[in-house]
């Protein structure tokens, strides 16, 4: 039941970085029409690109925290991994919230992001920052803008989604450290068992890590895109 759960969150997650995508595909579908109808918009389509790429990157680094441990198996090594899983995992059990805190370093790109958002925002002719690309297509317009609107808006549950994400992480350490005890204490003969487990997070984790990696490097080709349009 407990990989279901975090199955379902790290879903959701992923969803965000779709949203992404999509908005990187459009910005750098557009770099070209920027650059001959509107000059002015590059630097505020950049700084949002950037705001991207750290979301895409807090939430890689903390996948990172099961994807980046395997267990040694050999003979001469074996006896020791409860002790190496502990100590890798040292100060992430320590402080909890590591995760969490890693992926809301971006929200504190949030106020950047609106005041970019909402320069561009006109009530009455319903144009927003994705007008300006040459999409010539309002429907398409505003898909992208209630993506952007769901990653950053304060009344959507993005805040939750990073909680739960944190949260997920959490248990699958603790759900890994408990499978390599024995009458509360560690046991070597339990390492099997215990690699099979983190494997299966980690498989997971990891296509959440890819994509959030895959994102951020093609942000960062569309920025470079922006700096020469």
């Amino acid at each position: 039941m407990m990989l279901k759960d975090i199955l379902d969150t790290l879903d959701t997650v992923a969803k965000s970085i779709k949203n992404i995508q999509e908005i990187q595909k459009s910005v750098r579908t557009g770099v070209g029409y920027l650059k001959t109808k509107h000059p002015e918009l590059k630097d505020d389509l950049k700084v949002m690109c950037e705001e991207l790429q750290k979301t895409c990157h807090a939430i890689a680094a903390s996948s990172s925290i099961i994807t980046h441990f395997k267990f040694n198996g050999s003979p001469q090594a074996i006896q020791n991994e409860p002790t190496r899983f502990n100590e890798h995992y040292k100060e992430y059990k320590t402080n909890s919230s590591f995760a969490e805190s890693q992926i809301l370093t971006l929200k504190g790109s949030c106020s950047k992001i609106k005041q970019h958002i909402k320069k561009y925002e006109d009530v009455n002719t319903k144009k927003n920052i994705f007008s300006f690309l040459g999409l010539h297509n309002l429907r398409k317009e505003d898909e992208l803008f209630e993506a952007i609107q769901k990653i950053y808006d304060d009344e959507m549950d993005f805040r939750n989604n990073v909680y739960l994400l944190g949260k997920s992480i959490t248990d699958a350490v603790n759900h890994v450290s408990s499978s390599l005890e024995n009458n509360h204490m560690m046991d070597y003969t339990l390492v099997p068992e215990a690699a099979k487990l983190l494997y299966e997070y980690s498989v997971q984790f990891s296509k959440l890590e890819n994509m959030a990696l895959q994102t951020k490097d093609d942000l960062d080709e569309t920025i470079n895109e922006l700096n020469v349009a």
